[in-house]
């Protein structure tokens, strides 16, 4: 039977903030002040996303989730582990 781990991936400003609940920026975060800055230390969904699929994580799912601040993106990935 085959099996999956997964990734769960929050991007807001066409950047991944956090994958798993742990912070993607090159900084940390409380250095960081609005999102626009805290998007422009982050990986671009598009550049995480190639990353990525290189290691075998497939894109299963997308949702869009209001908060206070603004809109954000939820990705979910899977890859198969033997």
């Amino acid at each position: 039977m085959a099996k999956y781990e997964y990734q769960v991936c929050q991007a807001q400003n066409a950047a991944v903030t956090f994958v798993n609940g742990k912070w993607q920026g090159e900084v940390p975060m409380a250095q960081l002040s609005g999102p626009q800055e805290i998007a422009d230390h982050c990986p671009k969904v598009w550049e995480y996303l190639n990353d990525a699929g290189l290691e075998s994580w497939e894109l299963v799912s997308v949702t869009l989730e209001d908060f206070e601040h603004g809109r954000i993106m939820m990705l979910y990935l899977k890859r198969q582990i033997s």
